[in-house]
């Protein structure tokens, strides 16, 4: 999936993961979603429909549709509790959340293939066990 995620590009990855015969699960939609942090409102120019993306998504597994993001401290705490609900999660950062069984991240990498992407993850958590 691109980095900046559409309505079609969701949908499109996500029948392409059933085509391809993988079993329907968690599917994360990561950033750039939403206008802009804490606003919890889908990007209309990319997602001109949310429901209809969020209702196709749930009719393959119910229980794993929800979105991600939101840095606002007292929004937070309150947004972590909702991942507790789900087996799967993750969050950029959380507040008050040490020993929750949630994934957060702390920051970023890049996008990319190589040390400074994607290959940089896998050394780390080695070294954090």
């Amino acid at each position: 999936m691109p980095f900046a995620p559409t309505q079609e590009g969701v949908l499109a990855h996500a029948r392409g993961l059933l085509d391809a015969g993988v079993p329907p699960g968690a599917l994360l939609i990561d950033d750039c979603w939403a206008q802009d942090y804490g606003t919890w409102r889908f990007e209309r120019a990319r997602f001109p429909d949310p429901a209809a993306v969020v209702a196709e998504l749930r009719g393959h597994r119910p229980e794993d549709v929800t979105a991600s993001g939101g840095e606002p401290v007292d929004l937070t705490e309150a947004w972590a509790r909702v991942g507790l609900r789900y087996p799967f999660n993750e969050y950029r950062a959380c507040w008050r959340t040490a020993g929750q069984p949630l994934a957060q991240r702390l920051h970023d990498e890049p996008p990319a293939r190589g040390p400074e992407g994607i290959e940089s993850l896998v050394p780390g958590w080695c070294c954090r066990g």
